[in-house]
């Protein structure tokens, strides 16, 4: 699925790093970053990969999708 709306999204104490949570399968032209859940370098919006939660969360179908990210000191 191309696009779709961000639904959750959180920045880096630093605010260096953004991540993301929406209906995706594919981020910036990536489709390394995970099905839903992908982080970015601010402001560059570079791609930050692998994310190890990739390995483990997996939106993969059209009616799901990551609504809520939240971060903290610790990581998000």
């Amino acid at each position: 699925m191309p696009g779709g709306a961000v639904f959750g999204i959180a920045a880096s104490p630093d605010a260096s790093k953004i991540v993301l949570g929406r209906s995706f399968v594919a981020l910036n032209g990536s489709s390394r970053p995970g099905y839903g859940l992908g982080m970015v370098d601010a402001p560059s919006g570079r791609i930050n990969q692998p994310l190890g939660a990739n390995n483990l969360i997996r939106n993969g179908d059209v009616d799901a999708a990551i609504l809520s990210v939240k971060g903290d000191i610790e990581g998000f």
